[in-house]
Parts: structure tokens; sequence; C-alpha cells
């Protein structure tokens, strides 16, 4: 058998329908290339470690976590036991529109200076989504900045500091945890991802260390893939850990990235945002405003309890 060149990584948790369409992208999209594709489920109980058996057997690594360790402990595991040069982690909501891992594969293959890559990413209805963050999460970005980069982004209908418009490659921040292709070599120097973080900005946070170990992130508009972003949060109930789970880890990746005192000053902003979007709607976003704002007070108040 060939040598494997890509690890593909998809981390599951009581997402199984939406992993077996994952899986079955891979397999139909993907030519040219030696890979392998690992499951990390994480400890569901939706009936997932059945299904995917059933599905796929022994085409694919099923990894069985005894606990629910979050996006980052589940990749990890998935990275430990990989046998590819390189690593490409792919979101359970995503489906492959074409041969993207291969060409992200030969891009980072060909650019010593790249320690992660991804595509540009599609909703399900084929618009421009989240793909990667250029001049985001900087250090005290004020509010009425982000609130001037959100009117900007609404009036010319473009997210250019999310989406790759053109047909050139682009450096960025950071690329967006749904797909990242990882030099396994920029891992062993910047480590792997940090377990403090359960759900959201872990990726950037690793993004930073790889930066500082000298490595550039990339957008490769010509690798494509559709993401059914917030497919596997579906309740109001699910919809507000989301919101939690994503103030905390905002706190988390300023104090980690920039220092407690940055965290401080995040928190004084993200504020600031909600009253700024209070005051321009009106008044007629005064329910969602206040509810966002006690969950931001809240997560901050666990974020400093946990900090100590």
């Amino acid at each position: 058998m060939s040598e494997i060149q890509v690890s593909v990584i998809i981390v599951n948790y009581n997402t199984k329908d939406l992993t077996i369409a994952a899986v079955r992208s891979v397999f139909e999209k993907t030519k040219d290339i030696v890979f392998e594709i690992i499951v990390v489920d994480n400890a569901s109980t939706d009936g997932s470690l059945q299904a995917f058996e059933k599905e796929f057997g022994e085409k694919i690594k099923l990894i069985k976590s005894a606990k629910n360790l979050g996006f980052g402990g589940g990749n990890n595991l998935g990275i430990k036991t990989s046998k590819g040069g390189f690593v490409f982690l792919l979101n359970s909501d995503t489906i492959l529109i074409n041969n993207a891992i291969y060409i992200l594969y030969e891009f980072i293959k060909q650019n010593p200076q790249a320690g992660v890559c991804g595509g540009n990413l599609y909703n399900k209805d084929g618009k421009p989504t989240y793909a990667f963050c250029k001049n985001t999460l900087r250090e005290n970005e004020s509010a009425l900045v982000k609130i001037f980069k959100s009117l900007k982004q609404r009036l010319t209908g473009k997210m250019t500091n999310f989406f790759n418009y053109s047909d050139k490659t682009m450096e960025v921040d950071g690329i967006i945890g749904a797909d990242m292709m990882i030099r396994k070599s920029v891992l062993d120097a910047a480590g792997l991802f940090d377990e403090d973080f359960f759900l959201y900005l872990e990726e950037s946070e690793l993004t930073a260390r790889i930066k500082k170990s000298g490595f550039l992130s990339y957008c490769i508009p010509q690798a494509e893939i559709v993401h059914l972003e917030g497919a596997s949060f579906k309740t109001p109930q699910d919809i507000e850990r989301k919101a939690r789970a994503y103030a905390y880890s905002s706190f988390l990746y300023y104090e980690k990235v920039y220092g407690k005192e940055a965290v401080k000053k995040h928190y004084k902003e993200r504020l600031r945002f909600i009253g700024l979007i209070c005051l321009f709607s009106l008044g007629l976003l005064n329910k969602e405003c206040s509810k966002r704002k006690r969950i931001i007070q809240e997560e901050y108040a666990k974020w400093t309890k946990d900090r100590k």
C-alpha cells in the first residue's frame, strides 16, 4: 500500500447523518492522492457508532472517545493516530464540492512557508460564507470599528474579510476550523489544540501559535466546500449554548494570545458593541441585546472564576 499523504479527520458528536454525508463526499470527490479518513466520535448517543460501522466498515478508522472532548480535544485524538504527513481537519457539517483536498495538499506541499491552508466555503444555497479571518480578533478593536465593518459588508454584499472573491491565493490571519490542511511538522513545532477550549476559536488560537512559529495561513479559492454552518444547532437552547460557548472562548482566546488585561478590554468592547447595536436599531433589538449582554456578563464572570 502507498504511503498515506493526507489524514482526513472528522469529529462527530450526535451528527451521524451529517458525518456520513461528509465522509461520502470525501470518497466521491478526492482523487490523485493517498488518504485515510479518521472519524473521532465524541461519545455520541444517537447511534453514530453503529451507523458508521454499517456504512463504512474498515474503509475508515473509527476512534471512540469515552467522553465529549470538544472540537479541539477530538481532533487531537485523531491527529495523534494519523499516519499522513499532512492532516486535513474537516467539520462534520461539510460537503466537498470538488477535489478540494488534493488542491489544498498540492499548495501546502509546494509552499514551505505555509503552515495552514483552507478553501472557500459556501452555504447550502451556494452563497459565500465564512472561510477565513482577516484583520479580525485583533487586540482591542473598538466596537465602533466593528459596526462600520459590519455596515460596509452589508452595503457591498461582500464579506471581504471572510471570503476570497478572487482567483488568487490570499494570505489570511486564520482559517475557519471547518476545513484546515495543516503540515504535521508545523504541529510538532507549535503544538496541538489547546484543550482549555471546548468549542469555538480553538483554531484561531492554534493559528496564532503557528504564526509565532514562523508559518503563514492561506485561503485557496479553487478548493470549494459547502459548510452547513449551524446545522447541529437546532433548538433555542442549542443557540444559547452556542452564544455562551463563543463568549467564553473569546475570553480564553484574548487571554492566551494577548494576556489577561486584553480580556478586560475585550469584555468592555463587547458590551459597548451591544449597546451600539441596540442604539442603532432604535430599540427594536432591546430584548435580544439584553439577552446577549446577560450571556456575556455571565460568561465573563465564569472566565474570571475559572482563570484565577
